[in-house]
């Protein structure tokens, strides 16, 4: 990975990727943390032989991070490499955000490689108690001779910008002293007795966009399972404090960010500010106001929120939510659903959902399990009620899932606790999905088959299973609902596209219109695809607007934004709309501008010899039954100086000239109507 960014250094300020800065190098010996098996990707040159060999130039750094943090890092300052880079490890100590990009690194011959380019630096470990080398001088690396690991790759691009003017030549054979930013670095040829027979020869180059682009329709990259630093924590912690309660409902706890203490901050008065406009938004809408106050009703009949006394609103560690409604139409259950933002930020500048830890994805990747669904003659489909509420939240954190409310302006505002995990926070998901698989830890030897399923048939709170026949069916289904219920867990809107299945299974846990027959017409949505039970069969429905709306560029992604397909069965389909996006997109229309029938591109050209230049703008206008027609918009044409100006140079004018030609004339979206041939 490589992380955009940079470090603050006392002489460069612009030198290393993340949001942290090096305060000083080490100048003289001290502990350091012991180095743990790191991957760096970036890289490095060194030539060793049994007698000879290049020593590289390496630095040790105090990096401190955000939250005024001390870690020790060891860098390499790397002539041979185009990008800046930083280990896994050391991010992750860092408690950088990453994001994974597809960087290709090129070896000597061209070839490309996804394994790590660094080892420890030198190959191997040597003695220097014969080097001599001046007590005055103030080591980058004081301990450059042993084999260590590398945390941080400086490229080509900073190196020279930290060298000093000093230079200090040893002895015949041995390295030379250069003066550094960071203090003074060994490097250069030397001989010894004990060196190594490794040879390591690597140069990092970033290839160009075109090689990228053409490489990815060639190399797909399979993400790796492991777990991250944060997310080993946030298991660990789960198992240490996750407990029952006598009815067998599960308790966790939130799992909080090393730097918890300083990253939350006050959160009440913006809240309070934030409740009062929602208060004014459903006011103003008469057909919502009913539905909030029903859910949140709900909320307080089951016990899932209670009031806060008054002596207890101010307390400092309390965190406040705002709420906001999601309407999902295509629910058959709850239409309205009040979602708490935890992504709000407090007085310190970050949000509750930054001081927690996020947690990692433990249930199979959706085409996993959807692949899995379509291989069963009978299927058998579920969601679970409720889910996240189903997780009650330890008493010592519930202050951080803080609301307001009332039921009308009349009534004083009211501070309440949310006692269950809730929609709206980053670990909600991790501790909800974990739970289900610490049911199956705590219950499922006595259902196997059961067991199997919700490990692996179930994605967030949507069971999509199956089986052979018909009596294995049924009693999976059974097994299912007894062990999920021990958990604290209903599992409802039970769906197979057998009726012997639904007959066996309670009406008011049922998913369909009615248990004695299919309806021709009636589909369920199951994580995110549509399926007809009666002839199961996978399908997809799109709401498009009437002919007499105005197409616009927003509605037309809106309509492609529809069609979720995740096995990529309608690809051909989706491609062709995803085609006519990118062309919209080079009109370089407004999103709200209205689109003719018609489709038009922009086709520019430039051009220059020894006595002129120029540049000239066509419109290509192509309708629904394939007629073409191009126009001539505009040219514009100059004269070549009279001091002589190579044609490499004038072709690079033309090219500006047609830019700003092209910059000129599209936005007035001049439009040619088809004539009929």
């Amino acid at each position: 990975m490589i992380h955009p960014g940079h470090i603050e250094v006392q002489a460069n300020p612009d030198l290393l990727p993340g949001p942290f800065r090096v305060v000083t190098a080490i100048a003289t010996t001290e502990t350091m943390a012991p180095y743990c098996n790191a991957h760096v990707l970036a890289s490095s040159a060194a030539v060793n032989g049994t007698s000879t060999s290049v020593l590289l130039s390496t630095v040790v750094l105090i990096i401190v991070d955000a939250y005024g943090q001390e870690h020790f890092a060891r860098a390499l300052l790397d002539t041979g490499s185009q990008p800046n880079a930083i280990s896994e490890r050391l991010c992750q100590q860092l408690h950088l955000t990453r994001t994974t990009v597809n960087v290709p690194i090129s070896g000597v011959d061209g070839s490309l490689t996804k394994a790590p380019v660094t080892s420890d630096t030198p190959a191997v470990s040597y003695n220097t108690a014969n080097w001599k080398i001046p007590k005055s001088v103030s080591l980058a690396d004081p301990e450059f001779n042993v084999s260590r690991r590398i945390d941080i790759i400086i490229g080509a691009g900073h190196f020279y910008t930290l060298l000093r003017d000093g230079r200090i030549k040893l002895f015949h054979n041995l390295p030379i002293l250069v003066e550094t930013v960071f203090g003074w670095i060994v490097a250069g040829r030397m001989e010894s007795n004990d060196l190594g027979e490794k040879v390591a020869c690597h140069v990092a180059q970033i290839p160009s966009i075109d090689d990228q682009l053409e490489r990815f329709w060639n190399l797909e990259d399979v993400s790796g399972t492991n777990y991250s630093v944060d997310e080993q924590q946030c298991e660990d912690f789960y198992r240490r404090t996750v407990s029952r309660d006598n009815s067998g409902r599960y308790i966790v706890r939130m799992p909080r960010h090393p730097q918890f203490e300083q990253m939350f901050g006050s959160s009440k008065e913006t809240t309070l500010q934030r409740f009062r406009r929602l208060e004014r938004m459903l006011e103003s809408k008469p057909e919502l106001k009913p539905q909030y106050h029903d859910f949140i009703r709900e909320y307080i009949a089951l016990g899932h929120m209670t009031e806060v006394p008054d002596g207890d609103v101010d307390r400092p560690d309390a965190c406040y939510l705002p709420h906001h409604p999601v309407v999902k139409e295509s629910s058959s259950t709850t239409k309205v659903r009040v979602v708490f933002d935890g992504s709000a930020k407090t007085s310190s500048g970050h949000s509750l959902n930054e001081a927690l830890l996020v947690g990692p994805v433990v249930q199979d990747e959706l085409i996993t399990i959807v692949l899995r669904f379509r291989q069963f003659p009978i299927a058998l489909v579920a969601d679970i009620e409720k889910m996240y509420r189903q997780v009650s939240l330890h008493l010592d954190d519930r202050p951080l899932q803080r609301i307001f409310w009332r039921f009308n302006s009349i009534e004083p505002i009211k501070a309440y606790e949310l006692s269950t995990i809730t929609y709206g926070l980053a670990p909600s998901s991790f501790l909800a999905t974990r739970t289900l698989q610490q049911v199956v830890e705590d219950e499922g030897s006595n259902f196997p088959e059961a067991s199997r399923v919700v490990k692996k048939d179930v994605y967030v709170d949507d069971l999509i299973s199956g089986e052979n026949t018909v009596e294995r069916t049924i009693q999976l289904q059974r097994d299912l609902m007894e062990l999920l219920q021990r958990g604290g867990f209903r599992l409802r809107k039970w769906v197979s596209n057998f009726l012997e299945v639904l007959s066996a299974i309670p009406g008011e846990l049922q998913g369909t219109r009615s248990p004695m027959q299919f309806d021709p017409e009636e589909t369920i949505k199951t994580l995110g695809i549509c399926w007809e039970p009666e002839t199961d069969t996978l399908c997809f429905n799109v709401s498009i607007n009437p002919k007499n709306s105005v197409p616009t560029k927003r509605e037309i992604l809106s309509t492609i934004a529809q069609l979720y397909d995740p096995l990529g069965i309608v690809s051909p389909v989706i491609v062709q709309a995803k085609i006519l996006m990118q062309q919209l997109w080079l009109l370089c229309l407004g999103w709200d501008d209205e689109i003719t029938p018609d489709l038009h591109q922009y086709h520019t050209f430039a051009d220059a010899s020894k006595d002129a230049y120029g540049a000239c703008l066509y419109i290509r206008s192509e309708d629904a039954n394939g007629n073409v027609k191009v126009n001539l918009l505009t040219s514009k044409s100059k004269v070549t100086p009279l001091k002589p100006i190579s044609i490499p140079r004038l072709e690079l004018r033309a090219a500006l000239l047609a830019s700003r030609l092209f910059e000129k004339v599209v936005p007035l979206r001049i439009i040619f109507g088809l004539i009929p041939r």
